[in-house]
């Protein structure tokens, strides 16, 4: 608990440093913080009707939830953003003298460059993702998960629009029982000739790597496709054909 509230009070302080700094450039800029939190106090009652036993039990949940925001406009067309996410789940049960606690604590801080116009875009993001969670007579557990998001975009008029997109994942776990690896490529590319004839091209590889079974997996994915349509005698005639081509390994 003191490790996510430290790291969430550190987050909030290089967001307002970020905030200061970037108050005196051109450009809008804010910070959004949101917050939840709901409570419940559930009582139970049950009664056998053979034996007359009664059973009592009281189950208490606190949920609370933050999101906390800052963007700001560095340049035209250049925005910086970065925020966190935190949950908290806490259950308590009491029931016949025992007691049973579960707790869930979530993190997901982000931070994102992002840069876009009419012609071309980019953007770089990396988003941490923290799941740590304790149960009465069981070990605590801890998931993380790092994502790394690359794009580049390229859209001139009359030429064709070209999109490339990384993604790196790296999701792993303590007590160690998960160590996987993700790594995910793709181009997408959209061109028309004219207004009849369209082309599309899109081609993915998929590098998964589980390092504690040193198992390797590598997917590839190219698919093609020609559209033409085209309407005669004042729209009351329509003609249309496509080919597609789908390769993968």
């Amino acid at each position: 608990m003191c490790r996510a509230v430290s790291l969430f009070i550190w987050l909030l302080a290089v967001m307002l440093f970020f905030h200061v700094l970037f108050t005196r450039n051109a450009g809008a800029d804010g910070i959004n913080l949101n917050g939840e939190i709901t409570y419940q106090d559930l009582d139970s009652k049950i009664t056998n009707k053979i034996t007359g036993q009664k059973f009592d039990s009281q189950t208490q949940i606190l949920l609370q939830n933050y999101n906390l925001n800052l963007s700001k406009t560095i340049y035209p067309f250049l925005t910086f953003e970065t925020g966190t996410l935190f949950e908290l789940n806490e259950t308590t049960i009491k029931s016949e003298g025992e007691k049973f606690e579960t707790e869930e604590r979530r993190l997901k801080p982000f931070v994102e460059l992002r840069l876009n116009n009419p012609i071309y875009q980019a953007s770089l993001k990396y988003t941490r993702t923290e799941i740590h969670q304790e149960t009465t007579n069981a070990p605590n557990t801890d998931n993380f998960r790092d994502d790394y998001d690359a794009i580049l975009g390229w859209n001139p008029v009359g030429l064709p629009e070209v999109i490339f997109r990384y993604n790196y994942t790296h999701s792993y776990d303590d007590p160690e029982t998960v160590d996987l690896v993700d790594k995910l490529f793709t181009v997408n590319s959209n061109y028309t000739a004219w207004r009849e004839l369209r082309f599309s091209y899109v081609y993915t590889r998929d590098d998964t790597e589980n390092r504690l079974t040193d198992f390797d997996t590598l997917e590839q994915l190219h698919f093609g496709r020609a559209e033409y349509s085209h309407s005669f005698w004042d729209g009351r005639f329509f003609f249309d054909t496509n080919y597609r081509i789908n390769y993968s390994t």
